[in-house]
């Protein structure tokens, strides 16, 4: 991660259930949280991870290579 930013134990957990897919609402079930909360861990993990979005932060956490533009 950038500047030795490293992922919470809670955003490492949802950074894994949305690999696998998972939606906001699913997580959330999971987890026994709300949704809003979700989004929020997501947009945390995804601001240390310096992704766009979530595909950007699947992508980063399984080791693919950046795509070239």
């Amino acid at each position: 991660l950038p500047d030795g930013q490293r992922l919470t134990p809670r955003e490492r957990q949802v950074l894994r259930l949305l690999t696998r897919g998972w939606s906001d609402k699913e997580i959330a079930q999971a987890l026994h949280i709300e949704p809003k909360t979700v989004s929020h861990w997501v947009l945390s993990l995804r601001q240390k991870m310096g992704a766009e979005n979530r595909s950007q932060a699947i992508l980063h956490y399984l080791g693919a290579p950046p795509a070239l533009e």
